[in-house]
């Protein structure tokens, strides 16, 4: 048979039984005094899901700090909110009918009126100070709750936590200068040296770099050396015979460059037709009759025609080798005479006819 128990009859163990675990953390922050406490699960589970709908940003962020600040916070400045779930809040609305603002009472839960009205006017310095002790009660609860507790498996072994330990250190030396890393080192007793890793990566690249110097230098051939031996003179007698064998440099033969035949070619030897050379006028005498040649034929002719006279009136000979005496072609200007304007072609200019019709392609713009 199952049986029932009163609630009454364990009251007192029920009373020390509620709050177990709840630590409080009290500091000043900006001149504002402020009370932190731990969250219960369900209070994390509101935050998350406060911050689903969010995307990964400084939006997710601030609502996720000032999410644990304001059901963490139970006392500001002196004024206790431990007691209370609601707190109840003069606002202004305009009336739906006569349009003017009426004041209306809402009431909102007690952590809705902290982020409203409290964590809203904080600085994003202030919101992050906050936050950095609201983890710090997170972790002092968490520490009070362990304490006087001994587990069977430790979370974590000594060579565990060692490692952890040293692989944080790891990281952060690489945030600070070498000089600063080595000293902090040696005063804990430690001494920074090369991992076996890094010594064999260091090793395989000398190795490379000192086999490539070898092929390089095995590839160049070294130039070879010239020696030169000088016989010094050593007695006065070889002196005074170089002196009397010698030479005056005036009375030395001279070597006179000789210029290098140059062979000719094909093109060069074969004549050069009468069109393509170039054309000379012979030295002549006054009076005297220089017989036509093809060459100045066709220079007189080509003269002619660009002066404006029949080429077929030249004569035959040229007197005194450059005048020759021809009809002048009809129709063409002379210059420095002035030319009489064609009425006839202005007027027949002038009195055209109109061409413009209509475009049979124009189509008027759209003006809608």
């Amino acid at each position: 048979m199952a049986k029932k128990l009163q609630a009454k009859k364990i009251t007192e163990a029920l009373q020390k039984a509620q709050r177990v675990g709840e630590v409080e953390e009290r500091f000043t922050v900006a001149g504002c005094e402020v009370v932190l406490r731990n969250l219960l699960p369900e209070e994390f589970s509101a935050v998350v899901a406060e911050t689903d709908d969010l995307e990964e940003g400084l939006d997710y962020v601030n609502v996720f700090k000032k999410g644990h600040i304001c059901r963490s916070l139970i006392e500001l400045n002196g004024e206790s909110l431990r007691e209370y779930d609601f707190v109840e809040v003069d606002v202004e609305e305009p009336d739906p009918v006569t349009k003017q603002l009426i004041s209306k009472i809402i009431t909102l839960e007690r952590h809705k009126f902290i982020y409203d009205y409290v964590l809203a006017t904080w600085s994003r310095e202030v919101v992050d100070v906050a936050y950095r002790k609201f983890l710090d009660v997170t972790r002092k609860s968490e520490v009070a709750a362990a304490e006087g507790v001994e587990f069977t498996l430790p979370d974590e072994t000594p060579d565990e936590r060692f490692r952890r330990l040293l692989v944080e250190v790891k990281d952060l030396e690489g945030h600070l200068p070498f000089e600063l890393a080595k000293r902090i080192l040696e005063e804990i007793g430690y001494v920074a040296i090369t991992s076996k890793e890094e010594r064999e990566k260091v090793d395989e690249v000398l190795s490379k770099a000192a086999g490539e110097v070898q092929s390089g230098e095995g590839a160049q051939e070294a130039p070879p050396t010239i020696t030169t031996v000088v016989e010094p003179v050593s007695t006065k007698t070889d002196l005074k015979s170089l002196l009397q064998t010698r030479t005056p440099l005036n009375q030395r033969p001279v070597a006179v460059p000789q210029p290098v035949p140059q062979p000719i070619s094909q093109s060069e030897t074969q004549p050069i037709p009468v069109e393509s050379q170039p054309v000379t006028e012979p030295r002549t005498t006054p009076g005297q009759v220089i017989p036509p040649t093809p060459a100045i034929m066709k220079r007189a002719q080509d003269i002619g025609a660009l002066e404006g006279f029949d080429p077929n009136d030249l004569p035959l000979g040229i007197q005194g080798g450059s005048q020759f005496i021809g009809a002048r072609v009809e129709g063409i200007p002379i210059l420095g005479e002035q030319q009489k304007p064609n009425e006839d072609g202005v007027l027949s200019i002038l009195n055209k006819p109109s061409q413009g019709a209509l475009n049979p392609r124009y189509r008027p713009p759209n003006k809608f």
